[in-house]
């Protein structure tokens, strides 16, 4: 039997024009930092939880190679994305965290 449809509980992120998504599942949460904070977890390439461990933190526009101006960087609050999987975590920072949405295939 082969299945022809699925769906699947995605979290999207924007950064500018581009739209990435990961599972839901693999999505610890989403917070917003304050503005001081991003700046010092780029520099340190770590952010600190909510429970006070630090994970790897990383810009979705270095990741994607897509330049980062400073006018994104003097928002009030930035949204972060904290991922798990397999016991280990990330921090994402992106433009628009999105949400859940369901993708058909």
């Amino acid at each position: 039997m082969i299945l022809s449809h699925f769906e699947a509980s995605l979290a999207a992120m924007r950064f500018r024009q581009t739209l990435t998504r990961c599972t839901a599942g693999s999505v610890e949460t989403v917070t917003r930092l304050l503005p001081e904070m991003p700046q010092a977890a780029y520099a340190d390439g770590q952010l600190v939880n909510e429970q006070g461990h630090s994970i790897p933190f990383y810009g979705s526009g270095p990741l994607l190679k897509i330049k980062q101006d400073q006018a994104s960087l003097k928002a009030k609050t930035h949204p972060v994305l904290m991922q798990r999987s397999a016991g280990q975590g990330l921090a994402l920072h992106g433009g628009e965290v999105l949400g859940k949405r369901y993708s058909e295939s």
